[in-house]
């Protein structure tokens, strides 16, 4: 089998390349080759390169041409895919094309966006936007063989983001350039309503990490990623995918999220699922809108995760609250303490304490700690004296993060004291959001 098709090189071929090349930016023309090259894997997968509608000069010409409306010669007085399929069929008219054949290859580019409808507009229309959309993940089994090698000789360069951008210049222009419900017109909206930008994840290498560590350090319980930690948390994987897309990222500045799509139900996928695989909300504004673009996503009937913590404030954005489920609820992160005084000294607490708490810890011995503390910081010193209460090691685990309730603790028996001085450590533990570990490891 070979690894790369090779590209057809009659003057309509030719020409059209070069009209691309001249008038759009690398990142976008190698997306529009990479299309046709996955195109002719499909059409050879489907075995259809014998059907009398397969052209594949026709084919070529429509994929390397679909996004001549973000290029330089696009005026913004269109939708972006209307000013390609036009800028198109002028370079098929002045070579002689049939006005049959130029009416499909316009066809083809001007429908590439619209899932349902060139997918039954014939073999040309078909092929186009199956091409584009393995490029974005869609299929993408079928060509798994041949990606390292075409990547390798047409890279991605930050695709999605270059393209997303230039998009949503294009749109800018006009309002006919974005028509509302339009790709254009939502990814515009997205841009100026939300402040999110959809990214592929070579894009996103050196934007996460900065807002992880900014989550990380405001959430009890938040694990950090090393180097060798975010290159295995962004890899690609057979497995990691089951099934599912490629990583999609939509980017906040204050946050993210990273999903991949999961295609169920008829012809359409109107039953898709988004399965969430990461998810880091730094403010209110950025949960907001973060969570405008995935309720919105065309052709989603379920949002899953399990990197929803308990308490975030998603059902009180929905008009149904209800619509928001909890399926399964399972250990996350157990804290085993070791260093005791630096373990209640290293955070804050919601109201004042002056407590001495003895700890039960048959592996690394018994022993008891003045904690003095409150909402600016706290000290803590291993003493002598007396405890107000006393706890079992892993009772202390489970309540110094802000999880469990110390209240709840002492009504299974791991902590005991005087009910006033158990209820003000309750309050002291309580922390302003439910600890979430972040990272499976």
């Amino acid at each position: 089998m070979r690894t790369i098709p090779e590209l057809p090189t009659d003057p309509i071929a030719s020409a059209a390349l070069e009209l691309a090349r001249s008038t759009e930016s690398e990142s976008v023309l190698n997306h529009s080759v990479r299309s046709y090259l996955w195109a002719v894997l499909l059409a050879e997968h489907e075995n259809v390169t014998s059907d009398a509608d397969y052209d594949p000069v026709l084919l070529f010409a429509a994929t390397v041409m679909h996004d001549l409306g973000v290029g330089s010669r696009a005026s913004g007085q269109q939708r972006f895919e209307i000013e390609g399929a036009d800028l198109a069929a002028e370079l098929l008219v002045a070579h002689a094309v049939s006005n049959n054949d130029v009416d499909r290859v316009w066809e083809a580019i001007a429908i590439h966006t619209s899932p349902g409808i060139a997918e039954r507009r014939g073999l040309l229309a078909y092929l186009t936007r199956e091409g584009i959309g393995i490029d974005f993940g869609r299929q993408a089994d079928i060509v798994r063989n041949q990606q390292q090698a075409i990547h390798a000789h047409y890279p991605r360069l930050a695709m999605v983001r270059s393209l997303v951008d230039a998009i949503v210049e294009h749109a800018a222009r006009s309002e006919a350039a974005a028509p509302r419900y339009s790709i254009p017109g939502e990814l515009l909206h997205e841009r100026r309503q939300h402040g999110v930008t959809r990214m592929g994840t070579d894009e996103v290498r050196d934007l996460l990490p900065e807002r992880y560590e900014r989550w990380r350090r405001m959430t009890p319980g938040g694990l950090d990623r090393n180097d060798k930690r975010w290159k295995l948390q962004l890899l690609e994987r057979a497995w990691s995918r089951q099934g599912r897309s490629e990583l999609f990222h939509l980017v906040h500045a204050d946050g993210y999220v990273s999903y991949r799509i999961a295609r169920s139900g008829d012809a359409l996928g109107h039953r898709n699922t988004c399965a969430i695989v990461d998810y880091v909300v730094c403010t209110p504004e950025a949960h907001a809108a973060l969570w405008s673009i995935l309720l919105g996503m065309d052709l989603v009937a379920s949002i899953e995760s399990n990197k929803i913590p308990l308490d975030d404030p998603l059902p009180h954005l929905l008009t149904d609250p209800r619509q928001v489920t909890t399926t399964a609820l399972t250990d996350g992160l157990w804290a085993r303490p070791i260093d005791i005084t630096a373990l209640l000294a290293a955070r804050c607490y919601a109201v004042e304490l002056d407590v001495v708490i003895g700890v039960r810890d048959p592996q690394l011995g018994d022993a008891a700690y003045r904690l003095v503390g409150g909402p600016d910081g706290a000290s803590c010193a291993r003493v002598g004296a007396e405890p107000d209460v006393r706890c079992e090691v892993s009772a202390l685990g489970a309540a110094v993060l802000g999880g469990v309730r110390v209240t709840e603790l002492a009504r299974a028996g791991s902590v005991r004291g005087d009910a006033p001085v158990l209820t003000r450590l309750d309050r002291g533990f309580l922390a302003d959001v439910s600890p979430q570990f972040g990272t499976y490891f």
